[in-house]
């Protein structure tokens, strides 16, 4: 009884923990940008890429990464001078996601994730296209995320 009351407690330990760090991450909204003051500092920006490509062949599976490729890991520093710029592509952003945008065979969808402390920006680009190549249909899924992290 001991063990199962332990193990029972372990695993709503384990919940709660994964629900919370679950939740850090929100959507990032206009009022978010009302005050500039916590974009000042230097902010790390990374990348990733998924893709799922079917139905291509191995040279345009090739020419499709090249395509969509993470970018090197850079640093910025933005001050009271460029804030303005960094807000204003931030609040680009914000008033485009979850909004579908069409794309050349295909369309586009954004969301904008902030984390509670304001340390973490994440933009996350899923595009889904659909093109006869060769008479092949090929159907690509990508997903970009671009983190700025403050540090």
């Amino acid at each position: 009884m001991k063990k199962m009351s332990l193990a029972m407690v372990i695993l709503l330990a384990l919940g709660l923990v994964f629900t919370s760090c679950k939740q850090q991450d929100t959507d990032m909204t206009l009022s978010d940008l009302d005050n500039t003051d916590w974009l000042l500092g230097t902010w790390e920006m990374t990348s990733t890429v998924d893709y799922n490509i079917t139905g291509a062949d191995a040279a345009t599976e090739k020419a499709i990464k090249e395509n969509f490729m993470a970018s090197p890991t850079t640093s910025m520093t933005v001050t009271k001078v460029n804030v303005g710029i960094f807000a204003g592509v931030l609040k680009g952003y914000v008033q485009m996601a979850g909004k579908e945008v069409p794309v050349p065979d295909g369309k586009s969808t954004i969301s904008v994730k902030i984390n509670k402390a304001k340390t973490k920006v994440s933009i996350y680009t899923d595009t889904e296209v659909s093109k006869t190549i060769a008479d092949k249909k090929v159907n690509a899924k990508i997903s970009i995320a671009v983190t700025y992290t403050k540090k």
